[in-house]
Parts: C-alpha cells; sequence; structure tokens
C-alpha cells in the first residue's frame, strides 16, 4: 500500500526503487536488517535458509532474494541482511529466540536505529527482546526443536522461545511508551506521502520500556 504512492510502475520496480534509496542512505558503512520470519520451528516445519519463504509479506521476500543479501538461520524470526555487518548478523545464535546472541540482541549491542514504515508501533519484534530482558510474568519459555537446511547441510536442534502465556490475558500495547519517546524527543517521525515514518534507536527504546 506505501509503495502504491509512486508513479505507475511494475510491483518489482517499486521495490528495487525502495531499496535503492535505503542504499542510498545507509552508504557503505551502513546494514540493512528487514525480517523474514517463517515461524517454521513452531509449526514442526523444516526451515530452509535459501528456499523457505518468508511470512511477512511480498516486499521482505524481494529483498530476501536479492543477490547480495544474506539471510540469518533463526527457524522462527530470521531475517535478511545486507551491508557491513552481514555477516555477523546472519550468522547470529539460533538456540536462544530473544537471547543476548540473537538477532535482536546485536540489534541491542550496536544500538541499532529501529524504522517503522507504514506500520503499527505494537508490531516491533524487538519489544519481546526487551520482555525477556526485564523477565515479565506474562511470558515464558519453551523449547521447539527445530531442523535447519543451509547448503544442503541439515541441523536439529532445539530453540528456546520467551512466549506469551495463553492462559492470561495480556496484550502489548505500547501507548504509553510511544508517547515517552516523543516527549524526551527520542522518537523521531516525518510522513512520507500519506504513511508514516517512525524511527528510534534500540537502547533507548529498552531502557524506556523497562523503566
Amino acid at each position: 500500500i506505501f509503495l502504491a504512492q509512486t508513479r505507475q510502475m511494475p510491483k518489482e520496480d517499486r521495490y528495487a526503487l525502495l531499496f535503492e534509496a535505503l542504499n542510498e542512505v545507509l552508504g557503505p558503512e551502513g546494514t540493512l536488517i528487514i525480517p523474514t520470519f517463517t515461524y517454521s520451528a513452531t509449526k514442526d516445519e523444516l526451515f530452509s535458509v535459501e528456499e523457505t519463504p518468508s511470512t511477512v509479506g511480498e516486499l521482505t521476500e524481494y529483498f530476501r532474494k536479492l543477490p547480495d543479501v544474506q539471510r540469518s538461520r533463526d527457524p522462527i524470526f530470521s531475517v535478511a541482511v545486507r551491508g557491513k555487518w552481514v555477516e555477523k548478523f546472519a550468522n547470529a545464535e539460533v538456540g536462544n529466540t530473544f537471547g543476548e546472541d540473537s538477532i535482536f540482541g546485536l540489534l541491542d549491542r550496536h544500538n541499532a536505529w529501529i524504522a517503522c514504515l507504514a506500520c503499527s508501533f505494537d508490531r516491533i519484534t524487538y519489544t519481546h527482546y526487551v520482555e525477556q530482558k526485564a523477565g515479565v510474568d506474562y511470558r515464558y519459555f519453551k523449547n521447539f526443536t527445530y531442523e535447519i537446511v543451509k547448503k544442503n547441510e541439515k541441523e536439529r536442534n532445539t530453540v528456546r522461545y520467551f512466549v506469551r502465556d495463553l492462559k492470561r490475558e495480556s496484550t502489548i500495547k505500547l501507548d504509553l511508551l510511544k508517547a515517552r519517546l516523543k516527549n524526551i524527543d527520542k522518537l523521531y517521525q516525518s510522513e512520507i506521502g500519506k504513511f508514516l515514518l517512525s524511527c528510534f534507536q534500540s537502547k533507548i527504546f529498552r531502557d524506556e520500556a523497562k523503566r
């Protein structure tokens, strides 16, 4: 919907236009990380790093297939990566979905910028990393057996996932946190056509969320 604002052109050209613009902004020192989540382990499905499609939109699937992009091995929350730190993020730890050496832990360590482009603030998956770090009581650890295949090599093991307790009524609602970030001038927002781009750094989000 967001890219429909561009001039008339084939869908793939719209996607290319967006990623060319992002690449221009990030430059040679930047790294772009896009979710390509599959939730494979939670569904007891084989996760192929090269072949399993992203379940979070056509745009993410387009980026995943670009020649200079690598994908991480996480059988639940994989991401596609391009740029300076591609090797580090593509080889993030698999065993603990929101652990210190997971994709989300690396985002925290690098104080990465998180961008919400035409999406709800409540959809930020990094929130679950903060919840695990804070030890919230409405989530708990659950183990899932996974099977990963990468370059024809198979790996079978267990991943630890901090899941929501379905026996309790809990809903992610980040209105107060969003307002707090705006009040302290740590939430940067800009209109792009009819849609809003919201950006913040991971550490300030983590610290204010825990507070």
